[in-house]
């Protein structure tokens, strides 16, 4: 049977999830299979309050009826007064999987960014389950017209090797020894770090390491990481420190987004891996919103802000709108003497 498989484009898998497949395994068949997976009987009460943890505050005035009235559908009976069974004959539900959904994980499968987060062997096993299945879609079939030419050697083993070691030291809340070069003929540099979370920058198409480097046993310092710059990386026996460590600092940015041709749901997905703060205007059909970022962000965050054009306007601080003023401007003149 298939697996769910660890998915790293969180932003376009959000998107993909909820255009693909809500209908299919939504919050409804979720709660109720749940159900019907006790092998007990259930009060009414229990059943509500099961419905009430799992789904939405009116989620039980709609779906409970569903299960214990004769117009419902006759997934439990009542054997007394008020113990309700279920009818599985086996204590779970299976769940099948569709075309769609089959056809999307192969499109997954044959990226080569895949081989970060599953081994060799299990990725072929699950390419022969579905040998049959066409992919939904290719990587050749999509034109990135606003990345980056040089992205990170994905296939290379020595960066697989880093990246699932510091995926462990992410999960095992370890420390890491890493061997770095920061510039090419530069001498490499050592240390010990903590692991805080890996990044995915799309402009790039490279992988980024937020981290604390050890400056003495007591001081550390915040980092940042390319992973095809890490000549070696190993995992150290011991657990991250009970101390106070720095913060990184967050810098800020206020935007009017105008909601036309669905610039709201749009900027909410494409800015989902920073923390925000969205409001809705007096002003019809315009939304507010606060965004925070790092400071090695601001270039890739300033194109993703432009690339929406009219729909969002950055109006605070003037700092930024006259980095956004600058960028422009360089660009126009760049398409004049390029006769663009």
């Amino acid at each position: 049977m298939l697996s769910i498989v660890f998915i790293y484009q969180r932003k376009w898998i959000l998107a993909m999830n909820k255009e693909l497949f809500s209908e299919v395994y939504g919050l409804y068949y979720q709660i109720v299979g749940h159900l019907l997976a006790e092998d007990r009987s259930l009060s009414v009460q229990e059943l509500a309050t099961t419905i009430q943890e799992m789904g939405f505050e009116e989620t039980v005035v709609s779906l409970l009826p569903q299960l214990t009235t004769p117009d419902g559908w006759h997934l439990f009976y009542e054997k007394e007064p008020n113990e309700w069974h279920s009818l599985l004959l086996e204590g779970s539900v299976k769940k099948v999987h569709t075309t769609l959904e089959k056809s999307w994980l192969k499109a997954i499968l044959l990226d080569e960014k895949i081989n970060l987060f599953v081994s060799i062997d299990y990725k072929k096993e699950l390419l022969a389950e579905l040998k049959e299945i066409p992919p939904l879609f290719r990587q050749k079939d999509i034109l990135y017209y606003d990345q980056f030419k040089f992205s990170d050697p994905f296939a290379d083993p020595t960066y697989q090797q880093a990246f699932k070691v510091l995926t462990k030291a992410l999960t095992d809340k370890k420390t890491v020894e890493i061997n770095y070069q920061r510039r090419t003929n530069e001498v490499n540099s050592e240390g010990i770090y903590i692991p805080l979370q890996l990044e995915y920058s799309k402009k790039n198409n490279k992988f980024r390491l937020q981290a604390l480097k050890q400056i003495s046993p007591k001081k550390w310092i915040n980092m940042t990481l390319n992973i095809s710059k890490i000549q070696s990386v190993k995992l150290t026996e011991d657990s991250i420190p009970n101390q106070t460590f720095p913060q990184s600092k967050e810098k800020m940015i206020c935007c009017l987004i105008h909601n036309q041709r669905n610039a709201l749901e749009r900027a909410m997905l494409h800015f989902s891996d920073y923390r925000k703060e969205t409001v809705k205007t007096e002003q019809d059909n315009y939304y507010k919103m606060t965004l925070y970022y790092p400071q090695q962000n601001e270039t890739e965050l300033l194109i993703e802000l432009l690339s929406f054009g009219p729909m969002i306007q950055v109006t605070e601080p003037k700092r930024f709108i006259e980095l956004m003023c600058k960028r422009v401007k360089d660009q126009l003149q760049l398409a004049v003497h390029t006769n663009i």
